[in-house]
């Protein structure tokens, strides 16, 4: 395919992004923010970690025993190095359902 100057690829996993493979690549791709308090918006690190599964298509059920290892610390009790590594977790446990 021919491109002129002026336009970008972008290439993830090996593949130009493009219409026809977006959502696929979107499923393999986490996303965490700089400031984990832009992330982290439930009251405790098990409903936020939760979050994510669920709004994939995981009950509510089998969210929470994926997520039960992680501490029920108030957010607010919580230093910026845990907040951090929470907003890892919602990635990781993602991982698993592509």
């Amino acid at each position: 395919m021919h491109r002129s100057p002026h336009q970008l690829s972008f290439w993830r996993f090996g593949e130009e992004v493009n219409r026809s493979n977006l959502q696929r690549i979107r499923r393999r791709v986490g996303l965490v923010f700089q400031d984990p308090d832009d992330q982290l918006f439930m009251p405790t690190v098990i409903e936020d970690v939760a979050f994510g599964p669920i709004n994939i298509g995981c009950t509510q059920e089998e969210a929470f025993v994926r997520s039960k290892a992680r501490s029920k610390a108030k957010r607010r009790q919580m230093s910026a190095e845990c907040k951090k590594n929470d907003s890892i977790a919602h990635c990781l446990d993602l991982t698993p359902l592509r």
